[in-house]
């Protein structure tokens, strides 16, 4: 540390070590002037005092006597002690009865013993306060000698508390003074020590710094008349080049890290701004800024520590406020008292805003918490987010820019959002994305997923319907039903037309083996003829290719069959029956591939069947007639084919409505 920096007081050089550590240190703790205080004020001292106060015209008597008690003389004088209001380790405050006015006054006294140190500050405070003309400093009315010489300051009596001992115990009935039942206590030591500032900021203009502000030195009065105290220790700002004596000045529990140089220079308005944030910290935690059991302790914390937090419930705005208030750089600090009451009043403006702020981040966290179980609920999550978006929306109505409210905001938001992606709805979640200033990357990461699942479950929806109306057999049933019948009649007609006109004679003469393929090619142009005409429809899904092209299989199948036989030299009536056989095959595969219909066709190319080897020679008939059959019977069953992907939804839907009905 170079010379000309500032540094702190060895406070082991002091004397009288013992002091409460709330007590106020005086000028007479100067290392350059201390004088003893067991021995009288000198009369020299007694001269200097009066000499600060010529004009002073009022005398200090001692009380009148009580029935009972030793004669005294008759007091004489304008003031009369009638009590003690209070002591302290430099003097003590007497109530005083002032005839003149008919009132009774608070006067302030040294000991006995006094310092003359002690002497002249109570005559420099008298002067110094009775400059001071604001309803926030207690008023001076004068400046009185007791009988001995000894000044007394005479003040207005203040009939009511400290600020210290309403913080000191909660349930003080002196609270009444301030605010009713339900009032909140947090506003109302903000606004005690705007008061206190309007007074420290009047004494400013002056030039005078107080030094000793805290809660014990400001008065309450039972009207809510808001005092500061005990200027005993104020002095003026020393002008440039001003030398004057160094020690320690004020509470050291509340000191500024300035006053522990004891050196007045280093201290100006900033150091007031301190110890008034020192004030309100006291009102807010209940202790004083500087923690220790020694004075030692307490200043070397004063020098190098900083405060404590503050408890977590006081506001965030506030707790830097004060913590603004108790910057050790002074540039840091407000830079007067005004500016540090414009800031709690600005505070006062919000607090509406922050309570709304606080009760909805009671509700947020009961939102958080619903929202973390592994399957919240909708019913009870959906209202929750609207209270917590409505809360905090309100608050930043009356306060933009409070930043409570703005992160409560966003905390609601990203929990609905997350709500919304546990419950798999990646719309609603990317939507609300939107509405953040700061888009978490593990909230963007966690909605694609899920909109990759939905597109996953899209695509397979989409297969899904699409393999539905591949599969559905209600499609194309009237074109697919035309065809079947087409291809009956042609079959019917070629099985019976030739036999009424005696036609089969001439084809066999002329077709020899091969009239069999003759008589089939009626029913495949019929069959071509009716697909190309239907194609759009009969080819427009999978399961009616499927048939047509089953039935494509048949004729193909008749086609070798008939051939081979033509080849083999087999009759035309074997040749029919193994027909029979090739259809009861493709019957029954259609029937276990497609639908339980194409079970009748089978049957009726086994009836045919049997008919052709009971009755070979009617095998022609057998074959036209069973093959009739057969494809009409797989019309007529056709319109109660469901598909096999809607049948067990139809069915549970069939049994829920039934259920319904029988409640």
């Amino acid at each position: 540390m170079s010379p000309d920096e500032p540094s702190p007081l060895k406070v082991d050089a002091l004397p009288d070590q013992g002091r409460p550590l709330e007590d106020t240190r005086r000028p007479d703790w100067s290392l350059d002037t201390v004088v003893s205080a067991e021995h009288p004020v000198p009369t020299d001292a007694v001269e200097e005092a009066q000499s600060l106060a010529p004009d002073a015209r009022l005398s200090l008597s001692p009380p009148v006597p009580r029935e009972g008690d030793a004669a005294l003389p008759a007091p004489e004088g304008d003031l009369i002690v009638v009590g003690e209001l209070g002591k302290g380790g430099m003097g003590s405050v007497l109530l005083a009865r002032q005839p003149a006015l008919d009132r009774e006054v608070a006067v302030k006294v040294p000991h006995r013993t006094a310092t003359a140190a002690t002497v002249q500050a109570l005559v420099r405070e008298a002067r110094t306060t009775g400059a001071l003309e604001h309803p926030g400093i207690v008023p001076v009315h004068a400046l009185a000698f007791d009988p001995s010489g000894l000044p007394a300051l005479v003040m207005k009596r203040i009939e009511g508390v400290s600020w210290a001992q309403l913080i000191k115990e909660p349930a003080h009935g002196a609270w009444r003074f301030v605010g009713g039942v339900g009032h909140d206590r947090l506003e109302i030591h903000v606004q005690l020590l705007m008061q206190v500032c309007n007074a420290v900021a009047f004494a400013h203009r002056q030039g005078v710094l107080h030094r000793d502000i805290k809660p014990a030195n400001v008065m309450i009065g039972e009207f809510g008349e808001v005092y500061l105290a005990d200027w005993g220790v104020a002095t003026r700002k020393p002008l440039p080049g001003e030398q004057r004596p160094k020690g320690l000045v004020g509470t050291p529990l509340y000191f500024a890290p300035e006053m522990v140089t004891g050196d007045d220079a280093q201290m100006d308005e900033r150091t007031d701004v301190y110890l008034l944030g020192a004030t309100l910290y006291h009102a807010l935690a209940g202790v004083p800024p500087h923690p220790g059991t020694t004075l030692q302790e307490v200043v070397d914390h004063a020098w190098n520590g900083t405060p404590p937090p503050l408890p977590a419930e006081v506001p965030a705005e506030l707790a830097h406020v004060v913590a603004r208030a108790l910057a050790k750089d002074k540039a840091q600090r407000y830079q007067s008292a005004t500016e540090l009451k414009e800031a709690l009043a600005e505070f006062l403006r919000h607090r509406g805003s922050h309570r709304l702020a606080a009760a909805a981040a009671a509700r947020l966290a009961v939102l958080e918490a619903e929202v973390g179980l592994p399957a919240p609920q909708r019913e009870r999550v959906s209202p929750l987010v609207s209270e917590c978006r409505f809360g905090f929306m309100q608050a930043l109505s009356e306060w933009p820019d409070n930043p409570t409210a703005r992160e409560g905001l966003e905390r609601s938001i990203r929990a609905a959002a997350w709500f919304e992606v546990k419950a798999g709805n990646a719309d609603a979640a990317r939507a609300l994305l939107t509405e953040l200033t700061r888009v978490p990357g593990e909230l963007v990461a966690a909605i694609r997923a899920v909109e990759l699942d939905d597109e996953k479950s899209h695509l397979r929806k989409a297969h899904f319907q699409r393999l539905e109306r591949e599969l559905d057999p209600r499609v194309a049933i009237r074109q697919r039903a035309w065809l079947f019948i087409a291809v009956a009649a042609a079959v019917v007609v070629v099985t019976a037309v030739p036999s009424l006109a005696d036609l089969w004679g001439l084809a066999e003469a002329w077709l020899g083996p091969y009239v069999l393929l003759a008589k089939l090619l009626p029913a495949t142009v019929t069959y071509f003829v009716a697909v190309l005409l239907g194609r759009r429809s009969l080819l427009a899904t999978r399961i009616n290719r499927r048939i047509v092209a089953t039935l494509a299989l048949c004729f193909v199948a008749l086609v070798l069959n008939r051939t081979v036989g033509a080849v083999s030299g087999l009759s035309a009536d074997l040749t029919l029956t193994v027909d029979l056989v090739v259809l009861s095959a493709i019957s029954a595969a259609a029937g276990v591939l497609f639908h339980w219909g194409f079970f009748i066709s089978m049957a009726a190319h086994l009836a045919g069947l049997l008919a052709a080897l009971a009755w070979p020679h009617a095998a022609r008939v057998a074959f036209g007639g069973a093959t009739a059959v057969a494809l009409v019977g797989v019309i007529v069953t056709w319109t109660a084919w469901r598909s096999e992907l809607t049948a067990p939804v139809d069915r549970d839907l069939s049994r829920t409505r039934g259920a319904a009905l029988d409640e």
